[in-house]
């Protein structure tokens, strides 16, 4: 049957050619083909096609089944790429009058500049916060992953066994100490599990300055997370490194708005929210210029390999252009390491003095053993990532020179004779003795040398005649 190429060109060609251009874009580079599916039903697809354009963006493209169309599918679609494909910026050229197809696009964010729709990253406005200063420590890439030792209630309102928690993270190599400072009555409606478990586990207020002073004598930064104004104001007199927007609070904008109005930086998860909430939560930071940084977070205890979601890490990256992090709800200590590897640089991981003990956090949590190993685990993997090409090269020096291939003679060549592919080949030399390089091949084709060279003899540039 005959198929519509595109709606640039509606001429019909046959399933052949289809399938043959079909091959094509499967193993290009440039084009990217996801088939959406509902309960394994394939419902349409998006199609992702680099345009040779300022920017390089990506054309989306999407095409529902005429018996799905209708049913929401092309807006799911659209979401999931926006959601979880790192690719910016994306570009959809939509006809005007086809103005369903105008409908989902806007919806999902995309905006009318000259010819094409355009889904940028937020970044692009205002200018991008890479990196931002704490004390003597930068977060941002570059720069050492930041790691916080997640105490939050798991001192079960015991001052000293939070004072001893401090010092043990402090062993384990973190960088700060977090706490969860929640007035249970201003917070959680009575009879709700949130309020029977904080209702008698919090900190005093002079509690918590004692626990800030602490880590602080140590190296370490303290903040902690605060679900009202009142604690929230509280806890600012005390001085913390951040305020914290926990995942259940971003899609709380009036106190976010008065975080953003303190003047500290804020860190804030994004467990169980939508693109759309953590849109509004970022653009709301973005208008008070306060610097900031989101983690990756899944509100699963503990939460499956699969779910983290560090493909998100580099996606919000870019969509934000502020530092990302993984708040890790995972077993053990392996996520941190490839969260870094993903782009993280900031790692948050639940802390215990005692990971068997029951209740709280305790069980999702490492002690100071399992918290030096992520740390150890997080060095190694920055370590594994340093390094620019430059140096690296650098550093095979010797190895370059003796194992890359150079131009060398392939048999006795004369004064004045033309160098051929009969005479001409690529070897891997004798020390100190390194021809041009392979990528002269061609170019020295048909001169003429100047002097005698035996077989196996470099062929260098001086050798030949202008």
């Amino acid at each position: 049957p005959g198929v519509r190429q595109h709606f640039r060109n509606s001429d019909k060609f046959n399933f052949d050619s289809h399938c043959e251009w079909l091959s094509k874009k499967i193993n290009s580079y440039n084009a990217y083909i996801f088939v959406l599916t509902d309960e394994l039903r394939p419902v349409g697809l998006v199609r992702l096609d680099r345009r040779e354009m300022d920017g390089n963006p990506w054309e989306v493209s999407i095409l529902i089944s005429p018996e799905s169309q209708g049913k929401g599918y092309g807006k799911a679609g659209l979401r999931l790429l926006r959601d979880n494909v790192p690719y910016f910026p994306f570009i959809a050229e939509v006809k005007a009058e086809n103005t369903s197809s105008v409908k989902i696009f806007t919806s999902c964010g995309y905006t009318k500049k000259g010819d094409y729709y355009h889904l940028a990253p937020l970044s692009s406005n205002p200018n991008p916060i890479r990196e931002f200063k704490i004390g003597n420590r930068t977060i941002g890439d570059g720069h050492p992953t930041y790691v916080i030792a997640e105490i939050g209630i798991n001192h079960e309102g015991n001052l000293g066994w939070c004072e001893e928690m401090v010092r043990q993270a402090h062993k384990g190599g973190a960088d700060a100490i977090k706490l969860q400072t929640i007035d249970a009555d201003e917070n959680y409606v009575e009879g709700t599990e949130s309020h029977k478990i904080f209702k008698d586990a919090g900190l005093t207020m002079d509690e918590t300055d004692k626990v800030f002073r602490l880590a602080n004598s140590l190296g370490m930064d303290a903040f902690t997370t605060c679900g009202d104004e009142k604690s929230l104001i509280a806890v600012d007199r005390l001085g913390p490194a951040f305020h914290k927007i926990s995942s259940g609070l971003v899609t709380n904008l009036p106190i976010i708005k008065k975080i953003s109005k303190l003047g500290k930086p804020v860190l804030i998860s994004t467990g169980m929210t939508n693109m759309e909430e953590l849109d509004e939560a970022v653009q709301l930071l973005l208008s008070e210029n306060v610097p900031f940084g989101i983690f990756q977070c899944t509100s699963k205890y503990p939460t499956p390999f699969n779910e983290l979601g560090l493909s998100r890490i580099r996606m919000m990256a870019e969509r934000y252009g502020v530092p990302v992090g993984l708040s890790d709800h995972s077993e053990g200590v392996m996520a941190a390491g490839y969260a870094v590897t993903s782009g993280a640089t900031l790692i948050e991981k639940h802390f215990s003095f005692d990971v068997k003990r029951e209740g709280f956090d305790h069980k999702i949590s490492l002690d100071e053993n399992g918290l030096r190993q992520m740390v150890e685990g997080i060095r190694l993997a920055e370590d594994m990532m340093i390094g620019k090409a430059e140096s690296r090269i650098e550093l095979l020096g010797d190895q370059r020179k003796k194992f890359l291939r150079c131009l060398v003679a392939r048999k006795k060549i004369s004064p004045g004779e033309t160098l051929t592919s009969d005479n001409v080949t690529i070897k891997r030399p004798l020390p100190d003795k390194r021809g041009l390089e392979p990528r002269y091949f061609e170019l020295v084709l048909g001169k003429k040398v100047r002097c005698e060279l035996a077989p196996n003899d470099p062929i260098r540039s001086e050798d030949l005649r202008d």
